[in-house]
């Protein structure tokens, strides 16, 4: 590990790494992640990683909308293999909705 870093990032799940990716992304060229354990070995890697669309809200349907070439695109993007499959999605509703 090197001795100085322009950076530090405390954590490895997806939010640790999302911050260490945006900040080499946008030129910082020493950045350190530290992960007391595995990457994604706390909560980020007990989620079910669900990737979806549909949001009653509009503000979280036009974020997720965003982030989906990430996961689209993600080996052009991040390298390695990704895991992101696309699947369909079904809304069962009442009458009243």
């Amino acid at each position: 590990m090197p001795d100085t870093a322009d950076v530090v990032v405390i954590g490895g799940g997806v939010i640790g790494t999302s911050i260490a990716l945006a900040l080499t992304q946008a030129g910082v060229k020493h950045v350190t992640l530290l992960e007391k354990s595995a990457l994604a070995s706390g909560a980020s890697g007990r989620s079910s990683a669900l990737v979806r669309m549909h949001y009653t809200n509009v503000e979280d349907a036009r974020l997720a909308w965003a982030s989906y070439p990430l996961f689209r695109d993600w080996t052009e993007r991040i390298g390695g293999p990704s895991v992101f499959r696309r699947t369909a999605f079904v809304a069962v509703v009442g009458p009243e909705d």
